[in-house]
């Protein structure tokens, strides 16, 4: 008895240790394959680790506006379910049964910030959906997203993180709509077969819409408002 729950300790503190041995192996791969200063963008980018982000690179992203690529999101979770979603030859189910897991692996590598918290369980709510040949409705998502968080950390409703990520899907679902809406009814026919074109507006519109959103937030946090934010987002 005593052998077998010393047993069942042993791969409880391996699978829990998996996610932190994952992280320090690529974050050491990282530094092997890159040069210093790039490497520390590296990290940060792939897993929001921004501890070795110098001074100068942390200002030039803030101002320039794009300083949430390097905070683990949307960005990255959903980068990370489609390049799995081709591998596995767009069969949605196979997709899935190894996704999900996947996704929350992930999050755990980035530490279960509220933001790749928020994107994960988003993004895990609409691939279920998927599946199930389900409506998505992403405001029951970012709902749901944002019970699970509070449910494990209250006080998360309190940090930039939490708030920022939020905002920016808010104002995704209020503005971007409307916006894209008002440039299609005043210059009807002109993005008609454009498929660059019209990218470019819809994403135009996706960062105006968020600005709108965290820029009291980032004045509020950081001092600083990127005024260039929308352009330098879509040139990313």
């Amino acid at each position: 008895m005593f052998v077998a729950q010393r047993i069942g300790d042993g791969v409880a503190a391996v699978i829990t240790q998996l996610p932190q041995r994952l992280r320090s192996s690529i974050l050491q791969r990282l530094e092997e394959i890159f040069p210093e200063g790039t490497a520390a963008f590296a990290k940060a980018l792939l897993l929001g680790d921004t501890e070795t982000l110098d001074y100068g690179q942390d200002v030039a992203l803030r101002t320039t506006g794009i300083r949430h690529i390097v905070a683990t999101s949307g960005l990255h979770v959903s980068i990370l379910f489609a390049f799995l979603y081709l591998l596995m030859g767009r069969k949605q189910s196979l997709a899935a049964i190894l996704g999900i897991p996947l996704l929350i692996l992930f999050a755990a590598m980035a530490g279960f910030s509220p933001s790749v918290v928020r994107s994960t369980v988003m993004q895990i709510v609409m691939i279920v959906a998927l599946v199930w040949r389900k409506d998505y409705d992403p405001p029951t998502a970012l709902a749901l997203s944002v019970m699970v968080i509070l449910f494990a950390d209250p006080f998360a409703v309190s940090t930039a993180s939490f708030q920022l990520s939020c905002s920016c899907v808010v104002g995704i679902f209020l503005f971007v709509p409307r916006l894209q809406s008002y440039i299609y009814h005043k210059f009807p026919g002109y993005a008609k077969g454009r498929v660059l074109l019209r990218t470019i507006l819809n994403a135009v519109s996706v960062s105006v819409s968020t600005m709108v959103m965290t820029a009291p937030l980032c004045a509020l946090y950081f001092e600083n408002v990127s005024l260039i934010g929308w352009l330098s987002n879509l040139l990313t």
